[in-house]
């Protein structure tokens, strides 16, 4: 095989993927449409992921490119079949893409009844750690916590992925830290909008 060069022509080179692709990738809409959540799997040795959205031109679109946990949110999504993709990241290197796609479109939840989110409470206690709570909401199968603190997170990170308790004790947060935590219910075909509820660490 001849190299571009040898002729004068412009050359390129494939990236070498460092890192293995990110799995388990999902996608769920809010069912008011405001939001998508993204989460998936981490990969050993990535120090960060990038995130994309194929915008309707068909191209891909960098949401958010030093996301350091293993979900993101999208707080302004199209409405309509949306495609998302993952990379994982190294300082030298990098993953191939993981796509997933998800339907943001209002009649991918118009035959659902109105679904609630619940109403969240955050109170800190004296030993640093904060104490979440929250409604039940009627048909749910599971809510999902997330959590992001000022300075360090430019997006929301989650805290739990699906849990079916109404309470949660959350601890590991240091002195003086401004966190917001944030609830949503799911009723096995959609997530309600986020609820939202912020502290500052004693």
């Amino acid at each position: 095989m001849y190299s571009g060069e040898l002729f004068g022509l412009k050359t390129v080179t494939i990236p070498s993927f460092a890192l293995p692709t990110p799995t388990g990738l999902t996608a769920t809409a809010a069912a008011d449409g405001t939001t998508v959540d993204l989460v998936w799997n981490v990969v050993a040795g990535a120090t960060h992921y990038s995130v994309w959205v194929k915008n309707t031109a068909g191209t891909w679109v960098n949401l958010e490119n030093n996301v350091t946990g293993t979900s993101f949110t999208d707080l302004t999504p199209s409405s309509g079949i949306l495609e998302y993709a993952v990379r994982a990241h190294t300082a030298t290197g990098m993953s191939a893409r993981v796509t997933t796609t998800v339907d943001n479109s209002s009649s991918g939840s118009s035959s659902l009844p109105p679904f609630g989110a619940p109403t969240l409470t955050a109170v800190t206690q004296p030993d640093g750690t904060v104490q979440l709570s929250w409604n039940a909401v009627a048909d749910v199968v599971y809510y999902r916590l997330f959590y992001k603190i000022a300075g360090v997170h430019t997006a929301y990170q989650v805290l739990a992925t699906s849990t079916t308790d109404l309470t949660y004790l959350v601890s590991g947060l240091y002195s003086g830290a401004s966190v917001q935590f944030g609830v949503k219910a799911y009723n096995g075909t959609v997530l309600s909008s986020m609820t939202l509820a912020t502290v500052t660490i004693v």
